[in-house]
């Protein structure tokens, strides 16, 4: 059986390939914080909240928990964790808070994910 984990081309430069790859990668720490931040959509509720606020803009809470069909306490929950995140961002008008997405690479990556997964395969 051929090792497809070994490669042994002789007209490939996998010293050069190697270095520029190398250099050109960012910090571990970079990599843990992007990690953190795709775990923030590893959960389908947080995924839901952020796909209503990437269609409906800025919305509040009490409209959020009708939206999705959580509970206050889920949803309260789910913010916090987005906000911490730096997913998402909320602003009080009396009683009322409401969320949008922090800016436009939030609502591209959400997109881009739902888009991807309705791709025939």
């Amino acid at each position: 059986m051929e090792d497809l984990d070994h490669c042994d081309d002789e007209t490939h430069d996998h010293g050069a390939t190697v270095e520029d790859v190398g250099a050109t990668l960012m910090d571990e720490a970079t990599y843990r914080d992007a990690s953190e931040l795709f775990s923030a959509f590893a959960d389908p509720n947080r995924l839901k909240i952020l796909d209503a606020l990437r269609i409906g803009g800025e919305i509040c809470v009490s409209d959020v928990i009708q939206i999705t069909g959580m509970s206050q306490s889920a949803v309260s929950h789910a913010l916090k964790l987005l906000r911490l995140r730096r997913l998402v961002a909320g602003r009080r008008e009396g009683r009322h808070i409401y969320y949008h997405l922090l800016d436009e690479h939030v609502s591209k990556l959400v997109e881009f994910a739902l888009e991807h997964l309705a791709e025939d395969a």
